[in-house]
Parts: structure tokens; sequence; C-alpha cells
């Protein structure tokens, strides 16, 4: 018997499928201010800094396992919850930059040396 959709999936509806609105921009931001204000939130006291990066880097395989599990429901069921699996990757987000943050390391960067690497391995092989 198929589920129902979550309500707090819906929301997640509009990522993709909305063509640009006038007030489309107010609701954008860049990683790094996303970043910023991922850690504004408040996250548990840790007495050290291992726990701390310990409890993100659980938060973050944790949200990866739901990313992984929407994806296995999504074969199961022989549809894919689009809007669920936006959902889980949002919050997979949120870890990740939390993450960064604790770490002092701009998302932007991160992301940019990660580029960058893949980059270097696409070329690699290519020329193998």
């Amino acid at each position: 018997m198929p589920r129902t959709l979550r309500p707090r999936y819906r929301m997640f509806g509009h990522i993709a499928a909305t063509p640009a609105a006038k007030n489309e921009d107010r609701d954008k931001m860049t990683l790094d201010e996303y970043g910023e204000w991922a850690a504004t939130i408040p996250k548990p006291e840790h007495p050290s800094r291992e726990q701390r990066l310990a409890y993100l880097c659980l938060g973050l395989a944790g949200e990866a396992g739901e990313v992984a599990d929407t994806l296995r429901r999504g074969m199961r069921d022989g549809r894919l919850n689009e809007d669920r699996l936006a959902y889980e990757l949002a919050d997979l987000l949120f870890h990740w930059v939390s993450l960064c943050a604790e770490l002092g390391l701009q998302p932007s960067a991160l992301s940019a040396a990660g580029r960058a690497h893949i980059e270097e391995r696409v070329a690699a092989r290519s020329v193998a």
C-alpha cells in the first residue's frame, strides 16, 4: 500500500518546479551565508572539539543515510519521492556547513577545492 506524503516534505516541491518569481532572490543564499546562519543554531554542548566534530560528523552520516533510504524506498515503491529527497538533502547540507563552521572552513572554499580535485581526476582519466 503506498504511503502518503508527509506534509513536511511538501514545502520543497517549489525548488525545481516553480518558475522564477519576483521574490525568488529573497529566498536564496550563498553557501557561505547558509554556513554563517547554521553556525548560529544552538547545538548540544560537548566538552571537547573532538566530541563536537564527532557529533556533527554523525549528524552528516545520519542524513546521508536518510538520502540513501529515500532512494531505496523509491526503488522499492517504483517512484522516487523527490520532495522527500530534497528535504533530506537540505538536512544533509545543514550538517555539512555546520561541520565546515566547526573546522573554520568556508563552504564555498571547500566546494571550490573539491571542484578542482574532481576536475583533476576527470582530466587524468581522459589522458589514461
